[in-house]
């Protein structure tokens, strides 16, 4: 982890001309860590924190239809192994 001291070292280091170019860097380093840091700060709790996603299975409304999602399979090849 890089110390204020590293950081400091590193922008001595860099040519004139490159200053504003780290400055916008650090000024939007900046900007999306207080954005972050607010968004967590006004997030309602989670109801259960390793739920991120649900995802469903679709369900057929008549069960004959099922004959209408058959696959086929048109070539076995080698390296199709899953």
């Amino acid at each position: 982890m890089a110390g204020r001291e590293a950081l400091h070292r590193l922008v001595d280091a860099l040519p004139e001309q490159d200053l504003p170019t780290a400055a916008r860097v650090l000024e939007a380093l900046s900007r999306t860590a207080d954005a972050i840091r607010r968004a967590q700060a006004t997030a309602p709790p989670a109801e259960d924190a390793r739920t991120i996603a649900r995802i469903l299975s679709p369900r057929l409304v008549h069960p004959g239809q099922v004959a209408d999602f058959a696959k086929e399979v048109l070539e076995i090849r080698p390296d199709a192994a899953v």
